[in-house]
């Protein structure tokens, strides 16, 4: 009896133990700099070049020596970037479907969507006020796309900013970026695997994430581009880790394919660089999807400074907002549904959280964004679902939108997916729309 009532507290402890370490690291109670001082201890210790490796569940993909090219089946696997057109039934209900307009904040609605290569922009009613549409064969005439592309991407824009005089940028994802009129009119292309994100700066000049085949895997990069989309300069994401403190986390990274996934690119104004100098004006914040990571890039020193991980999985748009906290859309990191964070970057104590730990709960596998608004309200974009919806701190629903635009496959009607809903100025676009 003495032996098992000690086999069972051993087993009691071990269980604790497990839970306390993954609760640490999870919540990053350990600083990172310790913890890759113990992997290196332990790794050095260990005969030959030992690495762990654990490829990112979904989005990543077999492991592969990277000595030599891709090989056919390895070209297959890297069929990647770009999404399906939409993955989940369409509902009943579509539209605006909910609308308080004592609580939510009044203006415009620009979206992309899994249907066709256009942006929809549209009043608080749902009403289309304007469209811009441009397919890759009329932007890039005999274009062939990188051989990771899926064809569904040649089919829809993962993402669209409006200038004020209703010039449009969009992303063909994976391929190229593209400038339009308000007329749809092709002024000009850049065509370097473009994908996911950009960040376009106040005075001028345009950040984009790139892509290209490099040493048998995806390297994803950020090219700077003149008004004009001439290339300025161009810089590996893959390059700055590894120059930098956080070189470590690259061990989680898979072998081949699209190893980092990076899906969100914003720039920063310096406003809170005196908390932190890696906030400097100048330096651009990043997601990178398959290492469950936010990061600073300084594209000067051509390095990464700071960067977050242990708080989210599969993370898209985090953005940092004017009281020095990170928002950002949490994909799989609460299990069974998504979330949105209000993260403090210097705790990485989660000061906000959507939904709570009880009411109605949603879920994006793939995608998503999350954009805090002038009033204090969450305007949430749940891809995989078609549906947008705009949240008050008290988490109350004020608007809600599911996408109108479907499609059938075989036999089912499916909604088409919303890769990105944003809320404009009512008065943004006035003068030329009118």
């Amino acid at each position: 009896m003495k032996r098992r009532a000690n086999a069972m507290l051993l087993v009691g402890l071990a269980a604790i133990m497990f839970v306390l370490g993954y609760v640490a690291r999870r919540n990053e109670w350990v600083p990172l700099s310790w913890r890759e001082a113990a992997h290196n201890s332990v790794a050095s210790s260990r005969p030959g070049d030992v690495r762990r490796d654990r490829p990112f569940q979904g989005d990543a993909f077999p492991l592969q020596d990277r000595s030599g090219g891709l090989d056919a089946e390895a070209r297959a696997s890297l069929n990647a970037m770009g999404y399906a057109a939409g993955t989940k039934p369409a509902s009943a209900q579509s539209g605006v479907t909910e609308y308080d307009s004592a609580a939510a904040l009044n203006g415009l609605n620009l979206y992309t969507s899994g249907h066709a290569p256009e942006a929809i922009l549209m009043d608080m009613n749902g009403a289309v006020l304007h469209t811009w549409r441009c397919t890759l064969d009329a932007a890039l005439p005999g274009y062939v796309p990188p051989p990771y592309v899926r064809d569904a991407a040649r089919q829809s824009w993962r993402r669209a900013y409006l200038y004020p005089d209703g010039g449009l940028l969009a992303i063909f994802e994976g391929m190229a970026l593209i400038k339009l009129d308000r007329n749809s009119n092709v002024l000009w292309t850049y065509a370097a695997g473009c994908h996911h994100d950009l960040s376009v700066l106040p005075k001028g000049g345009i950040y984009v994430l790139t892509s290209e085949e490099r040493d048998g895997i995806i390297d994803n990069g950020i090219a700077f581009l003149d008004d004009n989309g001439k290339e300025l300069r161009r810089i590996s994401i893959l390059d700055c880790f590894r120059h930098s403190p956080y070189a470590p986390l690259l061990e989680w990274m898979p072998k081949r394919g699209d190893v980092l996934h990076v899906n969100a690119i914003k720039m920063l104004d310096g406003s809170h660089a005196g908390s932190n100098p890696a906030f400097a004006g100048g330096n651009l914040l990043i997601s990178v999807l398959t290492l469950n990571t936010i990061a600073i890039v300084n594209l000067d020193n051509k390095t990464v400074p700071w960067a977050l991980t242990g708080l989210t999985k599969a993370q898209h748009e985090p953005t940092l907002l004017s009281n020095g906290n990170l928002l950002v859309f949490d994909n799989r990191g609460a299990g069974e549904h998504s979330r949105v964070l209000e993260v403090n970057p210097a705790t990485h104590g989660i000061v906000w959280q959507h939904p709570q730990d009880v009411g109605p709960t949603f879920y994006s596998e793939w995608c998503g964004s999350a954009q805090r608004l002038a009033n204090g309200n969450t305007l949430i974009t749940e891809s995989d679902n078609g549906r947008a919806f705009e949240v008050t701190p008290d988490h109350r629903i004020v608007w809600e939108f599911i996408n109108p635009n479907q499609f059938n496959e075989n036999g089912v009607q499916m909604v088409a997916a919303l890769f990105d809903c944003m809320r404009l100025d009512d008065t943004f676009v006035t003068e030329w729309l009118r």
